[in-house]
């Protein structure tokens, strides 16, 4: 979902998904700040993951692979 705009902010939409659904993995993606400024920040509001753009599509099947094989190992 891409968010940006003055009534609603990237930052508020995490906060929403973390409200309704707590243990739901978030994967946030920024092109507006440096990582020391953004995704720091972005990571302490619950965000599971950060990345900025430009990024590598690779990353995110990383994250998502990761996540599903984490999810499966819980389960055992």
């Amino acid at each position: 979902m891409a968010v940006r705009g003055e009534y609603l902010s990237g930052l508020q939409v995490l906060q929403d998904i973390k409200a309704s659904s707590p243990t739901a993995k978030v994967i946030l993606i920024t092109g507006f700040a440096t990582y020391a400024m953004d995704c720091e920040g972005i990571l302490e509001f619950g965000a599971s993951y950060c990345l900025q753009k430009p990024f590598d599509l690779a990353d995110v099947l990383k994250i998502v692979n990761w996540e599903i094989f984490q999810s499966q190992a819980t389960l055992v």
